[in-house]
């Protein structure tokens, strides 16, 4: 039987979450220079890819549809992804109502475009809730990645790896659906399919084996991406593959984690439903109402967009909430 809990995945269950929020640490502030580098270039290359590698490797480890019918998967993906789309997204309406004078863009009561930007995600109420959309859309082609990748053919890695670097490359700009995030993105669930089909044994030797390699090309690759960052933006999966098989090597050379840890790691989800809101309050009243530096903010922003969820989280944890405990499962992944 497979582990139910896989210590190298929950290690980037944890990192995952924190690239993402440091990623953010900028948005909205006007700021050069080196974090910005980091934070709004190099981050951005590969903290969303993460995301899509490990559920793509999941759902390969665990056997893709394993013994439930199509119609059955589909219903979980739908409960898992598409239920807190859809409440969280109302629910992040009344706040984002309330604070239009603090942000860019409005949040309108018009029903047309409330309808409209539920299939159209980063037009949506935050904007980063496009992943579970996005994520419901792949998984929606899981018993075409059976066929394809799980028949465990060279030639057919061959053909589908190539077949998603070009739809990387490609122009697709429409945010109909998510398609113009998951057009790159797709490479990295595929990528993450092929790894988790791979024998543990021979997994764990093949990362320890070429991880060197890994670390030099992501620390290469990573420097010339951002050096010439709009130049090399066709060729970001490169840096972004390199730097993902880093830290899956590395993470696969870590002893086991403690429960404190695998806790931590489950959390990863309701992180990222809360962050964003949390953030963007932080950054209205440090920012724009007490009017503290950028830096301080950026630094406010990270600490808060990360302390906070977490603290939630913990807290419902201990609440005896067995009548509404399912629903706070699709809703935080609590």
């Amino acid at each position: 039987m497979k582990d139910k809990n896989i210590s190298y995945i929950s290690i980037l269950q944890i990192i995952g979450p924190i690239f993402v929020i440091l990623g953010h640490s900028l948005n909205g502030l006007e700021c050069t220079g080196l974090w910005y580098q980091i934070s709004k270039e190099w981050i951005y290359i590969f903290h969303m890819p993460l995301f899509f590698m490990i559920s793509g490797y999941l759902l390969a480890y665990k056997g893709y549809l394993g013994k439930r019918s199509y119609r059955v998967f589909v219903c979980e993906k739908a409960k898992r992804l598409l239920l807190p789309y859809v409440v969280w997204n109302l629910a992040f309406w009344i706040p984002k109502f309330f604070a239009q004078q603090y942000i860019s863009d409005n949040a309108t009561l018009n029903m047309r475009d409330m309808i409209k930007v539920f299939v159209f995600p980063r037009q949506n109420v935050w904007g980063h809730t496009w992943f579970l959309l996005g994520l419901f859309v792949v998984y929606l082609a899981t018993p075409l990645f059976k066929y394809v990748i799980g028949a465990n053919k060279h030639s057919s890695y061959i053909i589908v790896l190539i077949g998603a670097v070009f739809l990387y490359i490609s122009p697709i700009t429409t945010e109909f659906m998510a398609f113009s995030d998951i057009h790159k993105d797709l490479l990295f669930f595929i990528i993450g399919c092929i790894l988790g089909q791979i024998e543990k044994d021979t997994f764990f030797d093949m990362m320890k084996r070429f991880r060197m390699g890994f670390i030099i090309g992501a620390i290469a690759f990573s420097v010339v991406a951002v050096y010439w960052y709009e130049e090399t933006k066709i060729l970001h999966f490169i840096p972004c593959t390199f730097i993902l098989l880093s830290f899956l090597s590395l993470s696969v050379s870590a002893k086991e984690i403690s429960c404190i840890w695998q806790n931590i790691a489950t959390y990863s989800f309701g992180i990222y439903i809360m962050h964003w809101p949390i953030m963007i309050i932080v950054r209205i009243i440090s920012h724009q109402i007490l009017e503290v530096n950028v830096t301080v903010t950026a630094l406010f922003m990270s600490i808060f967009g990360y302390a906070v969820p977490v603290i939630v989280i913990t807290i419902i944890r201990a609440l005896p909430l067995k009548r509404i405990r399912k629903p706070l499962k699709y809703l935080l992944g609590v």
